[in-house]
């Protein structure tokens, strides 16, 4: 009987996944999203990030452990939008949807504290100026703790009260084997003001690293033109990452 109590939780549990990334991509413009979780074996971190473009946009993929969101001057600058760094034998993997990965990235570089290092340097990050470019910011970083995954996610919007930016920190604890956890910016239809989603949803990771790069490509295309980067973290030895670009 448990097991078929687990049997039907987990079915459950994939259902819900499943419907919240459908959900996404059937917004007219799904905007940028990161995902971090397990993969089925419970074997890898997975990072899943996305951001909607037009023209030339593109992820490249030109150094090991980076991947860098390529945009056209109209849309802004390039960014790390995955990047790695290891202190301490200890290897750290950010992703996120602006340049604040950039200054997340830097801060373990420079050996602080990777408890406080994401919160510390984005609660110094101020939004844009204009507003048709204050777009809220997504951000995760994780790492394994020996057999552990650890992983916190953030998210960035500007404040109603002042220049500086409201931050919302998440540890995402008991990661189930196949999920992830997703934060997501998207704006309003016909509208410059973005909604955020700051309470992770739980987002799938079906099969392989492929796999996962081709459904969400898939459902995320349907009306747009995303591209989406998938990097796989095992326990110990190099990361893996595979990028999907769909272009006009």
């Amino acid at each position: 009987m448990k097991a078929l109590e687990r049997h039907v939780f987990t079915d459950a549990l994939k259902e819900h996944a499943d419907a919240n990334l459908l959900g996404t991509g059937r917004n007219l413009y799904p905007g940028k999203g990161i995902v971090v979780g397990l993969d089925e074996t419970g074997k890898y971190l997975v990072q899943v990030t996305w951001h909607m473009h037009k023209g030339d946009g593109a992820y490249t993929h030109t150094e090991p452990g980076y991947v860098f969101a390529e945009s056209n001057a109209a849309e802004g600058s390039r960014y790390a939008a995955m990047s790695e760094v290891t202190q301490n034998h200890c290897t750290y993997y950010i992703v996120g949807s602006s340049q604040a990965a950039n200054a997340v990235t830097d801060g373990y570089a420079n050996d602080f504290d990777p408890r406080d290092s994401l919160r510390r340097f984005l609660i110094l990050s101020r939004r844009e100026t204009d507003e048709r470019n204050a777009v809220p910011c997504v951000i995760a970083s994780c790492y394994w703790r020996g057999t552990v995954p650890m992983i916190t996610m953030s998210t960035l919007k500007q404040s109603r009260l002042n220049a500086l930016c409201d931050l919302s920190t998440h540890d995402v604890i008991g990661i189930s084997k196949g999920f992830g956890h997703c934060l997501a910016a998207y704006p309003m239809d016909g509208d410059l003001r973005w909604i955020l989603k700051e309470d992770p949803s739980l987002f799938p990771l079906h099969g392989t690293m492929t796999d996962i790069a081709q459904t969400y490509s898939e459902v995320l295309n349907v009306n747009n033109h995303a591209s989406v980067a998938v990097k796989f973290i095992p326990r110990q030895g190099p990361s893996s990452v595979h990028i999907s670009n769909q272009r006009k």
